[in-house]
């Protein structure tokens, strides 16, 4: 009892006099059908567990001076943040226990390392304010800018930000992978201490009271925006050093003051009191494990406690050594517990003696894929991680190791495997892990197919009818992994559409005299794209109205009856001919519209009693009627052209449509600039005088001449960059330069006009 330990003797008469410690003043001790010790520690108040299987051992060299941060990377090598006086040094230890000493570089007092996915160390240097990278080959670099002041604690997410708690200025620091720097990132309680990565990439920190009694737990979202999820004595112990977070989003405090832990809950239930280290142990480092086990590190009785998930506390799990003073606490995932030990410059390694056989292999997972990607969930064993259940789980592609995830043994059951090719097929499979054991492959799961949406179909066309437009497309560019099942074709306005598994459709319903524009959107088994650029407008017509049939010959005998139908004249025509005599027809009817809509107009302009106001009416009627009657002669020449290019076949075909819509595009959009060049010519000589008016003038030609050889600019780009497609390789993207670059040569002169 004076030594608060347990004296062991083997069968053989071997003596181990401190095999181990308990609490102050051990007066009963027992021993568990499990072969666990229990000790009633008198003065202390409390029970001590110790466990058979636990072996506790120094791990690799001495360490630097004041170890205080620890962490391990995916390899098995531990690192350790060295702060004592004149140190300023990382250690790090393989797992066959070579010991080599890392200068802290441009860093002095480095109090907290983390490392990466990379493997790269980081450590948080609280004298100068800073991050020193220590890459896995040793080199050490500055790392960002500087941080807040006196960095205390590191951490690392998934996305290699490296994130500090700043105790001088209640900050967090982020560093960017890239090393930008935002020093005040987000705001925390007063004198933030630990540090940790939460569930879905919040951060975490726990702030020391210094004395005053302002404990509290910031949460900070991915955004920067702080959250005080706990705060104030009724929600924290005293002193709060540490914090660690598990994988289902439960969060822990050590609490150095009253030697507890404080556990709040994924849903924010908080218990102050969740587990009790025995009196004045000092709790300074808190570690997770996958099982969700809790590891506490106490500097003052030397001991590691352990927590399990249900809050079963052993408080003498393992012994870090007499004076061992240990701070920082890290968990591997075979279970081996480490401990920075601050006064000994040494690390403890505190293991199981023994690990079961493998774990059988695990069951065939399944998988869902999605786009570029998959998500595969694997069926855990039931039975205990002591019991031989697997600590995790490697799932890979059935031939290709490289592209890979892990599943804890708590936590979501799945994870995604992404770099995938969109229309190749995948199989994936299940390594279950156990310490050093991998168990063979599952099974395969089932073939997947990653896929996404098709790309938007292209190159729309469409042909007015009567009351109708047939519409067509090319292909898209990709099909997504997925093959397209159909297209669907939508009018603008009015949204009538047609749906087709070819590349052209009729849509009806349309009403004559009203222009649309059309856009086509394709569907595969994963979903619809999005819809393809609009057509060039279209307006559907009726036909003219045929002549009056002439009248029936007098003859004695009554006359035949005399069909009233009109007649088609263009009936009994064909291909090209039709479409020419069509075109033509629909042309005349609208520049007829378009005269009486002209006259109309002049016969109101002429009521209006003074003249400035009547020749700017006239000016205005003349002028939409110029502009309908070239973009009726424009649309029927196109309306031509295209018919004849149909006769074309592929890149030809495609070369000759863009020709011919853009010079209708041309045609009215100059059509248009010359009726506002008219409109505002009139304006000026009725409103203006002398130089004003020529000033006025010359301004309404400049616009009309820049918009017009802008237009032809354009024009002559589209039909150039078509023609380029008939090349290959380097020589159609050399084309296509240079057609642009001419385009930009026009635009310039014109713009100097």
């Amino acid at each position: 009892s004076v030594s608060g330990s347990v004296t062991k003797i083997a069968a053989d008469g071997t003596t181990t006099a401190s095999w181990a410690s308990t609490g102050a003043g051990p007066l009963g001790i027992a021993i568990a059908a499990a072969g666990s010790i229990y000790t009633a520690d008198s003065t202390a108040g409390s029970v001590t567990k110790i466990a058979p299987d636990i072996a506790t051992e120094t791990f690799g060299g001495a360490t630097g001076a004041n170890p205080s941060g620890i962490a391990i990377d995916g390899s098995g090598n531990v690192y350790t943040a060295n702060s004592g006086t004149g140190a300023d040094s990382v250690t790090r230890i393989t797992p066959d226990g070579t010991t080599t000493s890392i200068s802290a570089g441009a860093g002095t007092g480095p109090s907290d390392v983390a490392i990466d996915a990379s493997g790269n160390a980081y450590t948080a240097n609280y004298l100068t304010d800073n991050v020193t990278k220590i890459a896995p080959d040793g080199t050490t670099s500055a790392f960002g800018g500087s941080t807040g002041d006196r960095p205390s604690g590191i951490a690392v997410d998934a996305n290699g930000n490296v994130y500090t708690s700043n105790y001088g200025d209640s900050s967090v620091t982020k560093i960017a992978p890239d090393g930008t720097t935002t020093t005040s990132w987000a705001t925390t309680g007063s004198f933030p201490r630990g540090i940790a990565i939460g569930v879905a990439g919040s951060v975490y920190t726990v702030d020391y009271d210094g004395g005053n009694g302002d404990r509290s737990v910031t949460k900070i979202s991915p955004d920067g925006t702080p959250e005080t999820i706990a705060s104030g004595s009724t929600d924290l112990g005293n002193s709060p050093m540490a914090i660690a977070v598990d994988v289902l989003g439960n969060v822990y405090t050590a609490n150095q003051g009253d030697s507890r832990v404080t556990r709040i809950a994924a849903d924010g239930e908080v218990t102050k009191q969740w587990a009790y280290m025995g009196v004045s142990t000092g709790p300074a480092g808190i570690a997770v494990d996958a099982f969700g086990n809790v590891y506490v590190g106490n500097k003052t009785n030397n001991k590691v406690t352990k927590i399990t998930p249900d809050g079963q506390t052993t408080q003498a799990w393992g012994d870090a050594g007499g004076g061992a003073s240990p701070r920082g606490i890290a968990v591997d995932e075979s279970g081996n517990v480490y401990t920075a030990n601050n006064q000994l410059n040494t690390v403890s390694k505190l293991a199981p003696e023994s690990f079961p056989a493998p774990p059988a292999a695990a069951p065939a997972p399944t998988a869902v894929a999605s786009n570029g990607a998959a998500t595969i969930t694997v069926t855990r064993n039931s039975s205990s991680g002591r019991g031989g259940a697997p600590s995790s789980y490697l799932v890979q592609v059935v031939g290709d190791s490289a592209r890979n995830c892990v599943v804890g043994a708590i936590g979501a059951a799945s994870c995604e495997i992404t770099g995938l090719t969109n229309g190749t097929s995948y199989r994936f499979e299940t390594i279950a892990r156990l310490a050093t054991w991998n168990a063979t492959a599952s099974s395969p799961s089932a073939a997947v197919t990653p896929a996404t949406v098709p790309a938007a179909p292209a190159a729309v066309a469409a042909i007015a009818g009567n009351g109708q437009a047939t519409v067509t497309w090319s292909t898209p560019a990709s099909d997504g992994g997925s093959a397209v099942t159909s297209y669907t074709a939508t009018a603008s306005p009015g949204g009538a559409t047609c749906t087709t598994s070819s590349t052209s459709c009729t849509i009806t319903g349309l009403v004559n005299g009203t222009s649309y524009t059309f856009a086509v959107s394709a569907t595969n088994s994963v979903g619809t794209s999005s819809v393809s650029a609009a057509s060039t407008p279209v307006t559907p017509v009726a036909p003219p109205p045929a002549a009056a049939p002439a009248p029936a010959p007098l003859a004695a005998a009554p006359p035949a009856a005399v069909s009233t139908a009109p007649v088609d004249p263009c009936a009994g025509l064909l291909g090209i001919t039709k479409v020419t005599c069509e075109a033509n027809a629909v042309r005349d009817l609208a520049i007829e519209k378009a005269r009486v809509a002209r006259d109309a107009r002049k016969a109101v302009c002429a009521k209006q009693r003074k003249r400035a106001p009547r020749t700017r009416c006239t000016a205005s009627a003349n002028a939409t009627y110029t502009r309908a009657v070239t973009v009726a002669r424009a649309t029927a020449t196109r309306t031509i052209a295209r018919a004849t290019c149909d006769q074309k076949r592929g890149t030809a075909k495609r070369v000759c449509t863009i020709t011919a819509n853009a010079t209708y595009s041309r045609a009215a959009k100059v059509a248009a600039a010359l009726r506002v060049r008219t409109v505002t010519r009139a304006k000026c000589a009725t409103t203006r005088k002398g130089a004003a008016r020529l000033r006025c003038t010359r301004a309404a030609n400049a616009r009309y001449t820049r918009a017009a050889r802008t237009q032809s600019a354009v024009r002559t780009r589209a039909i150039a960059r078509a023609r380029c497609t008939l090349k290959k390789g380097a020589a159609r993207k050399v084309c296509s330069s240079k057609a642009n670059a001419r385009y930009r040569a026009a635009i310039r002169r014109a713009a100097r006009r």
